[in-house]
């Protein structure tokens, strides 16, 4: 392996380098890291009046699909680790959890009547869908093993609230004057096996049904 000799270009100092381990410009690490400091970083700094590339730009659908999942099966390094058997997860603990001391959250007690900030948030979170989380899709999706509960809420999210009852034509009807009956009794996940009915229509239903 050729072997010849350099100058350092921090200290001047002559020292012998082989060709195989690059240029060779310095000596020793601590040279190249005082002859650089912070010279290379700044093409990668923001300068003043930059706008980012991303600014007012969201992620598409299909972009927050793939963001999800690459993230799949990913095990965080610090998972089912104490402080006992890392003392770094302690001294990270400790130093966020005395950040955090004596500090509210911007947000504390205000509202969006009160704050503009809050009310942007507010109205963007209002009625926003998930498209990639809805259904079968969903982390605690139940499929036939969802309660009474959970189906009837699943119905009304998907049918609404009608007030009208669907079987003698009263209407007006809210809260628990009306329900979501189940016309077959069996319980499907088929919004055509699903009526309006008032609570005597419904008593009735499920009377002759018996």
């Amino acid at each position: 392996m050729p072997k010849v000799s350099k100058v350092c270009l921090y200290c001047s100092k002559v020292f012998d380098h082989y060709t195989s381990n690059g240029p060779g410009k310095f000596c020793s690490y601590s040279c190249r890291a005082k002859y650089r400091g912070t010279k290379h970083l700044k093409e990668y700094q923001f300068k003043e009046g930059q706008i980012p590339f991303n600014k007012g730009k969201k992620a598409s659908i299909e972009t927050r699909k793939k963001i999800g999942e690459a993230g799949k099966g990913r095990v965080p390094w610090n998972k089912g680790l104490t402080a006992k058997d890392n003392p770094i997860i302690g001294i990270t603990a400790t130093k966020a959890r005395k950040a955090k001391e004596g500090k509210l959250a911007w947000n504390k007690g205000l509202t969006k009547e009160t704050d503009k900030r809050v009310a942007k948030y507010a109205r963007r979170l209002k009625g926003m869908k998930k498209p990639w989380q809805e259904g079968m899709k969903h982390h605690n999706w139940k499929g036939k093993g969802a309660s009474y509960v959970s189906l009837h809420k699943w119905i009304a999210r998907r049918l609404g609230k009608p007030s009208t009852c669907e079987h003698c034509g009263k209407s007006g009807l809210s809260n628990h004057q009306i329900h979501w009956a189940n016309e077959s009794g069996e319980y499907k996940r088929d919004l055509n096996d699903w009526i309006r009915l008032c609570v005597p229509c419904h008593y009735i239903l499920d009377n002759n049904r018996d």
